[in-house]
């Protein structure tokens, strides 16, 4: 007993186990987003009132975030002002700092000059009185 099966019918089976695959494959996808949709409402449901609390507050956030946007060129321009007279105040004390600095240096020249003078006073005085004495023994 033989059985003929025609290509046609051949492409039929093969058409029907593919369509049954498919259907498989579409009942499992959908059984795991029913799964994931079944965890996405239980989190939601728990974090009902958080997710209220941030709502209520966005319009708030939102003010605050208009207030900060239109403050913002006033600051800038308030600091660019600090920056401006800092940068005047380091120049002035950088100019007072070379002008005293100029001046400690000559001072400290001048004492170091002034010094040297004294002790070669003191050295001939020395000597000196050393000579009055040496003559007055005599």
């Amino acid at each position: 007993m033989d059985i003929m099966i025609s290509l046609k019918d051949m492409f039929l089976i093969l058409l029907f186990l593919l369509i049954a695959g498919v259907c498989v494959y579409l009942i499992v996808t959908l059984k795991n987003v029913t799964s994931t949709v079944k965890n996405l409402n239980k989190l939601i449901e728990a974090n009902t009132e958080n997710i209220n609390s941030v709502v209520t507050t966005l319009p708030k956030i939102a003010k605050n975030v208009d207030k900060i946007t239109e403050a913002v060129p006033q600051v800038v321009n308030n600091v660019n002002d600090i920056v401006l007279d800092v940068k005047g105040s380091v120049d002035t004390v950088t100019d007072t700092v070379d002008v005293v600095g100029a001046a400690v240096t000559k001072t400290a020249v001048d004492v170091t000059e002034k010094t040297e003078l004294a002790a070669q006073y003191i050295s001939i005085g020395t000597e000196l009185v050393k000579n009055i004495v040496d003559i007055i023994r005599k």
